[in-house]
Order: structure tokens, then C-alpha cells, then sequence
């Protein structure tokens, strides 16, 4: 970590750069790994979340929550849907699979922008505490023939029961290019992660 706190009493509003992220009147540069430009702040109690800590977080995550929920937006507005998923060994992108005739996949031609919510709840009282929730954000696309065969065997690695699914003709795979995490810690402590551009 490099930098110190700085006050940020006369701007009073949050700034945020691909430098640092600021809350409140609290702020704190970061040294950035070679794969993300990255930010960090405060937790409620003075607990700071290094980017190396975030990622392997993320990483964690990802490889033991199968589901996640998928946000799309058409012509009628708003849709959710819950997808099996796998995200990319560095982070940058999620791939999912759907039906080409379904309501999401027609969203997604209309808008390629759409949210992945992935979440550890155990509906319990805990997890107003203890859950992290990720919001990922990105552009979708459906897989070409140079990359599928590869992205197809990962996703039957994680999910072999959706084998025969996944590798229907009618079965779309679909890659999203992450370009933000919004990570929520502790129900109230936020912390946003930006994947690099190669």
C-alpha cells in the first residue's frame, strides 16, 4: 500500500479515479497488481481490504456457487433468471449457457449490457453479517467457434450434469466481458474491483 488517509471534507462527496476510491471523508491510494487497477476503502471497523485479498475472495466464490442471478433488459423492461455459470481463471469474464429461444437471449441481442448477482446466503440471520454478495457488470456476446470448444469443456467440468444442455445446436454459449465488481462485505462495507484491459 502506498499513500495515507486523506481528508476529504471540502469536496464531501465521494471521488473516485483509477487511482483510489474514496468514501466519505475517508480515502486511501493503492499499489495496483499487474491485472487490475483496483480500489479499497475503510471497513467500519478500520479493517482494509487489500485488492490481492478481493480477488482471491472473488475466486473463492465463484468456484463454489454454481448459480447466479442473470439481470437483462428488452423492450418490456427488467428480467431475471437464475443460470449456471463459470467464471475465467483471471476474472475478466463469466460464460454462462442458455436456450437461443428464451426471453434473455433476445434481451441480450437487444442489449448486450447486463449483471450477474453471485451471493453465499444461507437464509440464515448470519448473513446480514457474514454473506458477500458480487455484483458483476459487463457486456455479453454469444461464443464464437475459435474459443467455444474450450469455454464448453470448463463449463461441463464445473456442471457435467448440464452435458447435454449446453452442447444442444438450440444452446447458446454466452461469454460477459466483466468490466466492474461492486463486492459487498458485512451488508454494508462496499468495495469496487475494475479488471484491467489487455
Amino acid at each position: 500500500m502506498s499513500g495515507s488517509p486523506a481528508d476529504t471534507t471540502d469536496n464531501g462527496a465521494s471521488e473516485q479515479s483509477d487511482k483510489f476510491w474514496s468514501m466519505g471523508k475517508i480515502s486511501m491510494e493503492i499499489e495496483h497488481l499487474a491485472e487490475y487497477k483496483g480500489s479499497v476503502h475503510f471497513e467500519k471497523h478500520g479493517h482494509v481490504r487489500s485488492v490481492p485479498d478481493i480477488v482471491g475472495e472473488l475466486n473463492s466464490l465463484f468456484s463454489t456457487q454454481n448459480l447466479a442471478v442473470l439481470a437483462t433488459s428488452g423492450k418490456t423492461g427488467p428480467y431475471g433468471n437464475l443460470v449456471a455459470f463459470i467464471a475465467g481463471p483471471d476474472l475478466k469474464y463469466l460464460v454462462f449457457a442458455t436456450q437461443k429461444a428464451t426471453r434473455k437471449f433476445g434481451n441480450l441481442l437487444e442489449n448486450p449490457l447486463v449483471a450477474f448477482v453471485i451471493d453465499n446466503r444461507s437464509n440464515k440471520i448470519d448473513d446480514f453479517i457474514n454473506a458477500v454478495a458480487v455484483t458483476a457488470m459487463g457486456k455479453a456476446f454469444e461464443v464464437d467457434s475459435g474459443e467455444k470448444e474450450k469455454l464448453l469443456q470448463s463449463f461441463i467440468d464445473k456442471h457435467p450434469h448440464l452435458k447435454d444442455f449446453v452442447s444442444s445446436p438450440s444452446c447458446a454459449l454466452v461469454k460477459v466481458e466483466i468490466e466492474k465488481y461492486v463486492c459487498v462485505f458485512r451488508f454494508q462495507n462496499v468495495i469496487e474491483l475494475y479488471p484491467k484491459n489487455d
